[in-house]
């Protein structure tokens, strides 16, 4: 886990902080889970980058489903992202595709 002090030493001398939300939706809550959490094991590998902190929330059943699907499950999670660059950072939001960024 990076400290507080560290985050500030690098943001300082251009890292970007940045948060971001990634949200998975299944037919069932097993495929939801493993999706999201093989998500994040690539996040982790990203070049240049490097995940500060992440919080996965329960999965929890769409209700009503979307049509067509006789039930769904999602899951969400926040990720704070330490990007070396605006590239690196840029490099992440297109492979991962994030639902929200806030830098």
């Amino acid at each position: 886990m990076i400290s507080k002090e560290e985050i500030k030493e690098r943001t300082s001398s251009g890292w970007i902080l940045s948060r971001m939300t990634f949200e998975v939706m299944a037919t069932d809550k097993k495929t939801t889970e493993d999706s999201l959490a093989s998500h994040l094991a690539k996040l982790r590998q990203a070049p240049d980058n490097e995940v500060v902190s992440e919080k996965v929330e329960q999965t929890i059943k769409v209700e009503p489903a979307p049509r067509e699907l006789p039930e769904a499950f999602s899951q969400i999670a926040e990720v704070e992202i330490l990007s070396q660059s605006i590239e690196s950072m840029l490099l992440v939001v297109i492979t991962f595709a994030p639902s929200s960024i806030e830098v």
